[in-house]
């Protein structure tokens, strides 16, 4: 899915129906914006001075989150409660796994001081004004209520580390370091984790 060029994977056409959809107007450009990793972000900037964020959410048939449904609805959520300095969510595609949002402008913190931890603290009080309605939200990627399921993601990544690619450059050796190394120091781990917590019944 994510190794179509940007001209195979139609952002333009998303773009313009879900403006279209969010009431925003008709999209002038759409271009690629740096620093996706597991998904693709584009800018929309529409005809009127207004931008927004077209997000394509990575989707594997092997892999069951549902990354768009966990970000829309906290998203969403957060919004009826006047939080305004994270993206509102404008339209969403389910079905091909993209959304539309405010365009937010912003930077990658350099470093953390008192006013940083001031702003996360404000973030957290906002979030969780009443009503509680944990109901509205589901669970994030990875989320992990146990320590059955902690130890569950942690597998699957090893597993996903296990199965790597061979013919692309330098997979060899990561793959002999995940067989020596990494697999059997979680293995012992693992196993000392699931013993104390056996004996702490």
């Amino acid at each position: 899915f994510w190794r179509a060029s940007m001209n195979e994977f139609p952002v333009h056409e998303l773009a313009e129906k879900l403006a279209e959809q969010g009431g925003l107007g008709m999209p002038e450009t759409v271009e690629p914006l740096a620093g996706g990793r597991n998904n693709r972000v584009f800018r929309v900037d529409l005809k009127g001075g207004r931008s927004a964020v077209l997000k394509c959410y990575h989707h594997d048939p092997r892999d069951p989150r549902d990354r768009l449904k966990a970000e829309w609805s906290f998203l969403n959520y957060v919004s009826t409660r006047g939080v305004r300095n994270v993206p509102q969510p404008s339209a969403s595609d389910p079905a091909r796994h993209v959304a539309l949002y405010s365009f937010v402008i912003g930077a990658r913190a350099g470093s953390v001081d008192a006013e940083l931890l001031r702003q996360a603290a404000e973030f957290v009080t906002a979030i969780n004004q009443t009503p509680h309605e944990p109901g509205m939200l589901a669970p994030a990627s990875e989320a992990c209520f146990s320590l059955d399921d902690h130890l569950a993601t942690v597998d699957r990544r090893v597993i996903r580390l296990r199965e790597l690619d061979a013919s692309v450059a330098h997979v060899e050796q990561a793959r002999a370091f995940v067989e020596s190394r990494l697999t059997p120091t979680w293995e012992e781990i693992k196993s000392g984790i699931t013993r104390q917590a056996a004996e702490r019944g």
